[in-house]
């Protein structure tokens, strides 16, 4: 199951650095320029491992990536040692006719030559919504079929379930339901991997805060009847809100031990933009427009591509105040998952102000709401509910939500 689990982490992180804002938006400004958003793209990864005996991150290894593209496609991803310029990896895309992903070829770089490891195989509906993916590794001069996720099911346009499947040598043998949650922001919240005889494997557990941005995501394994933790990440951003750092941890003897980390640097995709279009740069806080030909004097000196997850300059900038008054993570919910009872217990310092609880179903059905009186601590007892998801939503001056379990 733990080569499960790094098979997943493998595939999230492919996706994280790969490209964003695939799409180019121009509008004419006051100014008289096209204002075009500029497509990001993962230059360098710096991969550090934690040292115990002195407490810090030590730099092992920096990752340069290249890219080559034909007709606005990504064609290969190639990584290589910045240093020694020796590659490492490389990842080669195929599409459909109507430039839809359906391949994913990752080879290593071995004894001088590209060897093939592994191959994702995605198959789309005609909305291009993923049915059927296949994942098999190159073993012995031959693709065998490892994994297939089949059986898609999707909500509101957000996936919501797919069957997890493994191959027993002459047939796919399914394995488990890998079942999706979300907030009303949209923002996915709790993963589970449940057995079809209803016995659970794993969950994924995401934190979000603020700016609506991902601040964690935990691995739990199930283990003599409980979650157990297995492995974590705590992400952190730049001004424009893109992740500029990971920290790897996993949980042992019971504390979560420091593993590596890895920090981002982005450039811009080299697009055919005219001299009159201008990109948004995050310079000190205030979002300014450049020409493409500045864009890397700016990155030199600390600023990010994209607007400002925050204006702290400028006509738009928001308050002291307002700054002070955003808090992230304002309450606690335990124990998870729940037998009798759950408790609520507003973080000391919280500068939320909360009127009413409200405890909604699966399915969005409001089943409980409780006012709130001052309380720093409130406990919703379950009462005749029934085992299975529910989520928590703390209202008052701002909204919060959180995914809690019966059993």
């Amino acid at each position: 199951m733990k080569t499960m689990i790094k098979t997943v982490i493998r595939a999230e992180l492919s996706i994280m650095i790969f490209l964003s804002g695939l799409i180019l938006h121009a509008q004419q400004g006051r100014d008289h320029f096209l204002i075009a958003e500029p497509v990001l793209r993962t230059e360098m990864v710096y991969e550090y491992s934690w040292d115990a005996s002195s407490e810090t991150w030590i730099l092992k290894n920096t990752v340069k990536y290249e890219y080559t593209f034909e007709n606005g496609e990504t064609l290969v991803i190639t990584t290589s040692d910045y240093l020694t310029g020796i590659p490492s990896g490389r990842t080669i895309y195929r599409y459909t006719a109507s430039k839809v992903l359906k391949e994913a070829l990752y080879q290593v770089y071995l004894a001088g030559s590209w060897v093939d490891n592994r191959r994702d195989t995605w198959i789309q509906d005609s909305d291009g919504r993923n049915i059927e993916t296949i994942i098999q590794y190159f073993l012995n001069g031959v693709w065998k079929n490892i994994s297939r996720y089949t059986d898609y099911q999707y909500e509101g346009g957000r996936l919501k379930q797919y069957t997890f499947q493994s191959w027993s040598g002459t047939e796919w043998v399914d394995s488990f339901h890998d079942s999706w949650y979300y907030d009303e922001n949209g923002q996915l919240v709790l993963r589970t991997q449940i057995r079809f005889n209803d016995t659970p494997v794993n969950k994924f557990d995401y934190e979000i805060g603020e700016h609506n941005l991902r601040e964690r995501m935990t691995i739990f394994s199930w283990s003599n009847n409980d979650w157990v933790g297995f492995t974590r990440r705590n992400y952190e951003y730049n001004r424009c809100g893109k992740t500029s750092a990971v920290d790897y941890q996993d949980f042992r003897n019971g504390e979560w031990v420091n593993t590596t980390r890895q920090e981002f640097v982005y450039g811009m995709q080299p697009l055919e933009y005219s001299r009159r279009q201008k990109v948004p740069v995050c310079h000190r806080g205030h979002t300014i427009y450049v020409p493409v030909a500045a864009v890397d004097a700016h990155l030199a000196h600390g600023d990010c591509l994209g607007k400002c997850l925050v204006e702290e300059r400028g006509p738009f900038a928001e308050s002291t105040s307002r700054q002070a008054n955003r808090v992230a993570h304002p309450f606690t919910i335990f124990p998870i998952p729940a037998l009798e009872s759950i408790t609520i217990r507003i973080n000391p310092g919280s500068l939320q102000i909360f009127e009413r609880i409200e405890l909604t179903d699966f399915n969005g059905n409001v089943v409980r709401t409780i006012r709130v009186n001052d309380e720093n601590e409130i406990v919703i007892q379950r009462g005749n509910l029934l085992p299975g998801f529910y989520t928590i939503r703390l209202h008052g001056q701002e909204s919060f939500s959180q995914v809690i379990v019966f059993k």
